[in-house]
Parts: structure tokens; sequence; C-alpha cells
């Protein structure tokens, strides 16, 4: 009798949503009975487990782990929201007589809704808030809290004396979208404007400003607009969500159009006067304005893919534009340079000789009886531009016309004059074929 090793034989199971799996099995370790020699340098006889066997097996214990799971969760859930629902009922009563700070005896119980929960004093409450604040304060009577108005300090620079003070009352907007009424002191040293941003308070206008905006709400709107696409009326709207109904009421709506007051120059200001901070030159320092990708940064081979997208148009009806674009130079090229670069060059016969080759599809792009066609109610046809391998954005332009072959021309002279002469650059682009054989000619 011949009593053979076990051994561990690991197999690779494709699955059929194309992960890999392996599996580990152990053969051996039975006594068999052997005739010959070599009989001992056979394999063992094993069996292949199926493919289909485990993976179904594991997608079941998957699946019942999930649904054990969120049962779990749920019955947890379901456990635990009537001691949520009685704990919040509870902090709208005092829980003691006494004040939390000064543990004094109360005859008077006050409270600030964003700093202070437990019911204080009203001296310890006007101590606690001492500096300028855009804070709501609550006052127990009639066996409920109500909101209480408390005279808050002025806003003023503590570093600045001057002999041209002077006070004003102004609408503040804080970060979670309520209206206060505060007095704010300036000086004719500097425009009012520059007063409110030295506060952390973004004006609603350049000159003469009566409403001012919290910095945390209009970053919050400018991190929603970027990451979300929110829209400004939504945002607007939904600030009225944070507060409940019972805190509805404590602050008066200084401003009725909140809307109307942010959709003029305002926000946009601000998120220009942001980007500065983030991306802009402090100094002798040239900070990075993120306009180039950190992948590709010191890569002396870079590849561009070039294309136009004939969707994003802009119609005579939009308007005009009152001031020059804030980011020119940086993703969007100058147009007025396109524009005399197309116009300088001419329909010459090559550029109408220059068509596809007999293996390409028929493109449109780059005919120049079709892109000598202009739509007259639209003022940019499309956007061309190019994108890196790895999918960031580079130089982008409009067009005027159909997509002539000038464009991917001066696109290419800007790539090559952006990068060093050593850089080998690869273009990727539609009709490649018929911008070659133009370029060749």
């Amino acid at each position: 009798m011949i009593r053979k090793r076990k051994r561990t034989v690991q197999y690779q199971v494709f699955q059929p949503n194309g992960r890999k799996k392996t599996i580990t099995v152990k053969v051996g370790g039975t006594k068999t009975e052997s005739t010959s020699p070599c009989s001992t340098l056979s394999p063992p006889a094993c069996k292949i487990p199926e493919p289909s066997v485990p993976i179904a097996e594991n997608k079941n214990k998957k699946s019942r782990d999930y649904n054990e799971t969120k049962q779990s969760r749920i019955t947890e859930w379901t456990r635990v929201m009537p001691l949520l629902t009685k704990a919040q009922l509870e902090s709208f009563c005092p829980t003691t007589n006494d004040c939390s700070v000064c543990h004094q005896q109360l005859t008077e119980k006050f409270r600030c809704i964003d700093c202070m929960r437990d019911p204080v004093c009203l001296s310890c409450l006007q101590a606690a808030h001492g500096r300028p604040h855009l804070h709501i304060f609550e006052g127990w009577k009639n066996g409920t809290y109500l909101g209480y108005d408390c005279e808050t300090p002025t806003w003023k620079r503590e570093s600045h004396e001057c002999n041209s003070l002077y006070s004003k009352t102004l609408a503040v907007v804080d970060s979670l979208g309520r209206q206060h009424k505060r007095t704010i002191l300036f000086c004719r040293c500097e425009p009012e404007a520059v007063t409110l941003v030295r506060h952390q308070l973004w004006p609603s206008s350049p000159k003469n400003p009566t409403i001012a905006f919290d910095f945390e709400l209009m970053k919050w709107f400018y991190g929603l607009l970027l990451e979300g696409h929110l829209s400004l009326r939504s945002f607007v709207t939904a600030l009225s969500t944070p507060q409940s109904k019972h805190e509805v009421g404590y602050t008066k709506k200084e401003i009725l159009n909140v809307y109307k007051v942010m959709v003029t120059e305002t926000t946009e200001q601000f998120r220009y006067f942001w980007y500065q901070q983030q991306y802009g030159d402090v100094g002798q320092i040239k900070l990075d304005n993120g306009t180039e990708c950190p992948a590709c940064f010191k890569m002396d081979t870079k590849v561009f893919s070039m294309d136009a997208d004939f969707q994003l148009v802009r119609k005579n009806s939009s308007g005009k534009s009152w001031e020059q674009p804030k980011h020119s130079g940086q993703f969007f090229l100058e147009q007025e340079s396109v524009d005399s670069f197309i116009s300088s060059l001419q329909s010459t016969a090559a550029e109408k000789n220059a068509q596809p080759v007999h293996d390409c599809h028929e493109f449109q792009a780059g005919n120049a009886l079709r892109s000598k066609v202009k739509n007259s109610k639209l003022s940019e046809t499309a956007v061309f531009g190019s994108v890196c391998r790895h999918e960031f954005p580079h130089a982008f332009f409009s067009l005027r016309h159909g997509e002539r072959l000038g464009y991917p021309i001066f696109l290419l002279q800007h790539i090559l004059q952006t990068h060093p002469v050593h850089t080998k650059i690869h273009v990727t682009y539609d009709i490649a074929c018929v911008l070659e054989k133009h370029l060749k000619v």
C-alpha cells in the first residue's frame, strides 16, 4: 500500500462578467495499490470543478449577504427611529432651570440655535456673542421657544482708525440663506465693497451696496455649480429647506427676491474672484491655474485628439458680450486671432482637391463647398478643440463656418508653438487623411 501525499492545486476560473477567480483544491492523501513503480509518478486523479457551479453559488451567497445586510439596516433604523424622534422633540424644551454657563438659577431662559442649545441667561448670551455674528436667538415664553431680537454689535475694523467713519445698515444673507439686518461701520478711505470683503461678505454691487452675502453661501453655490451643475434659481429655491417651519418666522425677509439680486453680475464676479484666490498669481509666485494635464506634464511624447462639436452653437439673438472674457488665453484661444487666420486663407485648388481617400467614409468635414456656408442665424456654429490622451482639455475656439481645414491647421500651429522643439507630438483627427493630403500639397 502506498499513501499518496496531499498537494494543493490552483485553478483560474474566468467568470462570464470577465473577472478572474482562483480556486484552490487539495488532492491526494488516499491509500492505493500500486503494481508499478512508475505509478507513483502519475498525477493523482482530480476532478476540476465546473466554473458555472462556484460562480452561481458565489452569486447566490453574495445576494443572500446583501439581502441580509439590507434587511438588518432597515430593522435597526426602524427600531431606533422612535428614539431619534423623541430626542429631537426633547431638544425643543429646556432640560434644566440653571444657566449652562454661569450655573445661576434662571428667571428667563435664552439660547442660540447656532452655537448654544442649552438654556443660558441673557448676560451669558450677550457675552458669548460680543463680536459680529449672524446667529439667531430664542427665548422661552409661554411653554415654547420663540424668536428673540437682541441688539448685535456693530461690524467694524478693529485695526483701522480715521475721521471719516460712518455707519450703514445692510441686509446680510448668511450661509444658510437666512436674512439679517446688520449695522456695518464704513469709512471714506476705501469703497464700501472692499470693507465688506474684509468682513467675509460679498457685496451685491460694487458701489453703494445695500445687500451682502456671506462668503460660505457663495462658495456653496460655486461648488454646486461646478460639480452638480445646479442652476442659480434652484439654489435660491433650496435655501429655504434647511430652516424648519418653526424657525422661518425668526428672521424677516429684508430681500423679497434673492434670485433677482444674485442673477446679476454679483454671482459671476464672485466666481472669478474665488478663482483668482485659488489659481491666480500671488506676488512673484505663479500658481497652477488648472489648465495643464498633471499626467502628461513631463512626458516627451504627447498625444492630442482634435474634433468639432456642432451641437455647441450660439444664436445671434443670444445677446452680446459686455466685457472681455475673464479666462481668455487659458482653455479658449483668442477668437480674433482665429478669425484673422481663417480670413487670410483663401480656398485654393489644393483644398478643393483634398478629398478623403477611397477607403474612408464620406465625411463632410473639410469639404470646401459645405464649409463655405454660414448660417445667418448663428454667430458661432460649433466649438473646435483638442484633448490629450488622458481626456484632459487642451485648447478650444469657436467656429464661424463649417469645419474648414484652416481650423485644425491653426490648432496644430498653436500646439507646436506651445511645446518645446524636442517634444514628440501625435495628433488624431477624424479626417486626418484629408488634412495630411492638404498639408503635403
